[in-house]
């Protein structure tokens, strides 16, 4: 099994996160990707189903004028009204959160206006911290944290556009439900996410163990093991089908069925 992990990290370590820029639109790749647009991108993934991220963007854009980074100056109506003309944003399941987002992402870069130099000076866990505190939805109540996690992994490994930071790779953490998914399919035991501190011991021992100088890079490969994707699975894309992937045998893919 240890093999086969290995095996399948060094394949996929190179593949993009298919919730950053999720199916994106020409503008959103032809132009620098702006720090509202990296927060908010950040903010809006869910896990659960996947949304065309990079067209709710350019909708939200197109709605506000451009003015995204504005939209804290305007009023609470206004922004309402605004927001309620995006029409992909029904795919989202806290669209009726969305002007609160906006207005708390417009507030937050007020204050720290480059994301990238904030987490420099603060470090990942301070800078998590920061957001999941500021920002509805990206972990206040919740001890995993995804977003704030994964805007922090874009950042430090390079994966937004931006310099990557190398200093802080050893110290990126990976959430345990993101694991937890992963190891369910492959038939090994999980801790109960009823005990956070001893699920965050387990997830790092793993990606310390598997990827010593950047544990984070766990995260995209076994985010795509069996993550479905129109007729396949995400990691089929990568691996040429279930025949080419190191963990065929315990992952017992549904084409053996």
């Amino acid at each position: 099994m240890r093999k086969g992990l290995e095996d399948y990290l060094q394949r996929l370590q190179a593949a993009a996160d298919p919730w950053f820029l999720a199916c994106p639109s020409e503008r959103l790749t032809a132009e620098p990707i702006g720090q509202m647009r990296l927060l908010l991108l950040a903010t809006l993934a869910q896990d659960q189903a996947p949304i065309p991220l990079g067209r709710l963007l350019v909708d939200l854009e197109d709605a506000f004028e451009g003015t995204l980074l504005d939209a804290g100056r305007q009023d609470w109506n206004e922004v309402v009204r605004r927001c309620a003309k995006v029409s992909r944003n029904n795919l989202w399941k806290h669209a009726e959160a969305l002007p609160s987002i906006l207005l708390s992402c417009a507030d937050f870069l007020t204050r720290h206006p480059d994301l990238r130099a904030h987490l420099e000076a603060s470090g990942p866990t301070d800078f998590v911290r920061d957001i999941a505190q500021d920002i509805p939805f990206t972990g206040r109540s919740s001890p995993w944290r995804d977003r704030p996690w994964r805007l922090t992994r874009w950042l430090v490994r390079g994966e937004s556009g931006l310099a990557p930071i190398p200093a802080f790779l050893p110290h990126l953490r990976v959430p345990p439900a993101v694991l937890a998914r992963t190891f369910r399919y492959l038939g090994i035991p999980v801790p109960k996410h009823e005990v956070p501190a001893k699920a965050w011991e387990w997830s790092n021992r793993i990606c310390q163990s598997l990827l010593p100088p950047d544990p984070a890079g766990v995260w995209v490969p076994f985010m795509l093991l069996r993550r479905p994707r129109k007729r396949v699975w995400a990691c089929q894309e990568h691996l040429g089908g279930c025949d080419e992937c190191p963990l065929r045998e315990p992952c017992a893919p549904p084409s053996r069925v």
